[in-house]
């Protein structure tokens, strides 16, 4: 095993390597590309290669074997040209965690995946009929992907020495709502006053 903090992400010919743990936020798709490069180069006896994306990377930037067209444009422009469409996004599989390009079942434990289904402002028989507010934002966003962000921004403040008004703060900024609009099954602060609580005194 190899640990390292920002040394072996670029430069280095190790091909042996079949694993590759990213412990922290990337936000940058050349070093995303990068640090997956040291472990999908070929090697004899090497069948292939995992990487434990801890940081959702892959939801932003897409999977590390995916076909890019690399141009001279900004950063910027790059991650914004290949980012993957809503219905081709990495699928998480809630049971063995595995990150894949999206199909009906999961290739490593084989779990049949239920249809994503759209938020409905029209009712269903049974339902008491109350509106629920709508923003046109949360239809699209799946709700995982709403709890791992704010928990991320709640991470990435706690260690900062924040509140939790800078935690919806980056929130809001990568999401484009507020935290208490996306219906998050999180213990959030209820006033203004709570949202000044230090991030480290906050439990969710």
């Amino acid at each position: 095993m190899i640990c390292n903090v920002g040394v072996l992400v670029e430069g280095v010919d190790l091909p042996w390597i079949r694993c590759c743990q990213i412990l922290r936020g990337c936000e940058s798709i050349i070093l995303w590309f990068q640090a997956n490069g040291r472990i999908m180069r070929a090697f004899p006896g090497k069948e292939y290669a995992i990487c434990l994306d801890h940081a959702g990377a892959a939801h932003e930037f897409g999977l590390p074997d995916a076909a890019v067209a690399w141009s001279l444009g900004d950063e910027r422009t790059i991650a914004k040209a290949i980012k993957p469409p809503k219905d081709r996004q990495p699928i998480t599989c809630s049971q063995c965690g595995l990150e894949f390009s999206p199909r009906p079942a999961c290739p490593e434990c084989g779990r049949v995946l239920p249809k994503r289904r759209r938020f409905s402002l029209i009712g269903h028989e049974g339902d008491d009929g109350l509106l629920t507010r709508f923003n046109g934002q949360a239809a699209d966003i799946d709700q995982d992907r709403l709890e791992r962000a704010f928990k991320k921004a709640y991470h990435i403040v706690r260690n900062k020495g924040g509140t939790m008004a800078q935690v919806n703060a980056i929130f809001a900024r990568e999401l484009k709502m507020a935290s208490w609009e996306a219906h998050l099954p999180l213990k959030l602060p209820s006033g203004k006053a709570q949202w000044q609580t230090p991030a480290k005194d906050w439990e969710l």
